[in-house]
């Protein structure tokens, strides 16, 4: 009787430790997706900031918010794919001049 509560017991610790860790991985990527999109649009509003008016092209700006969100992220040790990053800056850039459209506000990437 002893032997089977301990393999009970140990294949339900099994079982739960497996669950945590699953639980684990899709908070850490959920957060992880949130870390990236909040850094890749605040990077290119930063980069829209510091360039508005200074008649930069397109692909300097989309260069350095790519570097900036790059860096920024690995200082957070949050690895992104450079598709993943180009996604993320044009669903920002969209975002930018779907608002500039309700207002006056900034432009990115004309």
């Amino acid at each position: 009787m002893d032997e089977i509560l301990y393999i009970l017991a140990t294949i339900l610790t099994a079982i739960l430790s497996y669950v945590a860790i699953k639980i684990k991985d899709a908070i850490e990527k959920r957060t992880n997706a949130k870390i990236k999109q909040d850094v890749v649009y605040a990077c290119v509003r930063c980069v829209e900031q510091w360039e508005d008016n200074e008649g930069i092209d397109k692909h300097k700006k989309r260069y350095t918010a790519e570097n900036m969100a790059f860096e920024w992220l690995n200082c957070e040790d949050v690895h992104i794919s450079p598709v993943e990053l180009q996604a993320l800056i044009e669903s920002a850039v969209y975002e930018l001049n779907r608002n500039k459209n309700n207002s006056a506000d900034t432009h990115f990437l004309n």
